[in-house]
């Protein structure tokens, strides 16, 4: 299993997080629905608890 950790920066957009993480996990998934191990074990990283994106309108927690 490789391990992926995406930077969420407080200037991000959103999409610069969301979207690589959702295609690593779509990977992962269909590798289950095949009876496959996943092979990506996907965290947020950044430099506080919490990240708000996009002035404050997503809030994520690392």
């Amino acid at each position: 299993m490789r391990n992926i950790a995406i930077l969420v920066a407080e200037t991000a957009v959103v999409e610069a997080v969301a979207d690589p993480r959702y295609m690593f996990l779509a990977v992962n998934e269909f590798l289950r629905n095949k009876g496959a191990q996943p092979a990506f074990d996907v965290q947020l990283v950044g430099l506080d608890k919490e990240v708000k994106l996009a002035d404050g309108l997503f809030l994520h927690s690392c």
